[in-house]
């Protein structure tokens, strides 16, 4: 299981990306079908504090929250525009559908 530290790291660069799901357990659901990663966050994030994850971590959460919601993984930089605004409009589907909220345009710039 996810502990609260790294859980509360995941929920903050979510919310920096204007992803917000319905309750923290929502998001704990998803992260924690790769048991990898949760042991790997249960190791490194032990200590409270009001940050989010390191570049790598983050990178992994959102590849496994696109993953979930989309199917696919979450776009590179090096993928086209129009790659990118597909994708996120396909993960603003898959939010809604779960209840999740989100704080973004499809044709803004991926920013994660």
């Amino acid at each position: 299981m996810l502990n609260e530290v790294a859980l509360n790291a995941c929920l903050y660069d979510l919310d920096d990306a204007g992803i917000t799901p319905p309750t923290p357990q929502a998001a704990r659901a998803i992260l924690e079908k790769d048991s990898g990663f949760v042991a790997d966050l249960n190791q490194y994030y032990t200590k409270s504090g009001n940050y989010g994850l390191d570049t790598a971590d983050r990178d992994i959460m959102f590849d496994l929250i696109a993953k979930h919601f989309t199917s696919q993984h979450w776009p590179l930089n090096m993928d086209g525009e129009e790659a990118s605004k597909q994708f996120r409009l396909k993960l603003i589907d898959g939010l809604l559908a779960e209840g999740w909220s989100y704080k973004f345009r499809a044709e803004d710039p991926d920013d994660k």
